[in-house]
C-alpha cells in the first residue's frame, strides 16, 4: 500500500506584469495539489508462476489565479488497474 500527497503554490509572474503593483499577491498565485495512492498484491499460483495485480489512483487539482479566467481547467482524476503473470523457470 502506498500514498503520496504534495501541494505547491507559484506566483504567476506573467499576469503580475500585466497588472499594477496594487494587486494582492494571492490574486497572482496558482495552486497545484497532487494525491496518489496504490494498492498491490501478488499470489503464487504454482511454483514458478505468480499472478499480481495493482490498483493505482491519482487526483490532480490545479487552482487558477483569480486574475486569469481564460485558462483551461487542469484538474484530472485517474484510476488504473494493472495485472499480469510472472513465469520463472
Amino acid at each position: 500500500v502506498q500514498y503520496a500527497s504534495t501541494e505547491s503554490s507559484t506566483a504567476n509572474r506573467t499576469i503580475g506584469m500585466l497588472f499594477p503593483t496594487d494587486v494582492s499577491p494571492s490574486t497572482l498565485t496558482e495552486n497545484y495539489d497532487v494525491e496518489m495512492w496504490s494498492v498491490s498484491f501478488g499470489y503464487a499460483v504454482a511454483p514458478g508462476l505468480k499472478w499480481y495485480a495493482e490498483v493505482t489512483g491519482a487526483d490532480f487539482d490545479h487552482s487558477q489565479s483569480a486574475a486569469d479566467d481564460s485558462a483551461p481547467n487542469l484538474d484530472n482524476d485517474a484510476v488504473a488497474l494493472i495485472t499480469g503473470l510472472v513465469l520463472s523457470f
